[in-house]
């Protein structure tokens, strides 16, 4: 018969056990979710890089009109 020692050093192992295995899914998730966060600040960066290439490209072309109007 298991006296109340292994009984609760039983107990206290399978507690250890669930938390560090719950620590290790939380940690695997926060890792998952940081990549996919990432991934979407890379989306949106170069969005926002390609609008910019569009502004100074337009803006150029303005400045270009207003050049060939100007020697008109």
């Amino acid at each position: 018969m298991a006296g109340v020692g292994e009984v609760l050093t039983s107990i206290v192992l399978r507690e250890v056990a669930r938390k560090l295995g719950s620590a290790a899914r939380d940690q695997v998730t926060a890792q998952w979710n940081f990549t996919r966060d990432l991934d979407g600040m890379r989306t949106t960066l170069e969005s926002v890089n390609a609008l910019l290439r569009l502004l100074r490209d337009a803006e150029q072309r303005s400045a270009l009109e207003d050049v060939k109007v100007y020697s008109s």
